[in-house]
């Protein structure tokens, strides 16, 4: 007995219901925009999921929004890359407050 398209999983439109539905899921973030706190912004370039997070320096609640978004499960197979901007200013301040760096102790 032959079965009618609506049971057949091989039929062309059921194939293409599939695909589109797999197109969109690996089209959508794997963090649904809800569930992102308003410091997060999302965007996706070349097949690349980006989570841009805005923190405030020394802020307990922007240390746990970037440890949320770096361990979360979701993102737990797809984090390939972190990238962190750090300003001049920023950057000499937390040199100066360094010690024992391998550049000192070997002076």
């Amino acid at each position: 007995a032959s079965l009618s398209n609506e049971q057949n999983d091989n039929s062309p439109e059921s194939a293409a219901a599939v695909a589109t539905v797999a197109a969109a899921a690996a089209s959508s973030p794997p963090i649904p925009l809800e569930d992102l706190p308003e410091t997060v912004g999302y965007f996706k370039s070349n097949g690349c999921h980006v989570y841009l997070q805005g923190v405030i320096h020394g802020s307990l609640t922007s240390a746990t929004e970037v440890y949320n978004i770096l361990y979360d499960p979701r993102l737990e197979r797809q984090l390939k890359y972190i990238v962190v901007e750090l300003d001049f200013d920023r950057y000499l301040y937390l040199q100066s407050r360094r010690k024992g760096t391998r550049r000192d102790r070997s002076k």
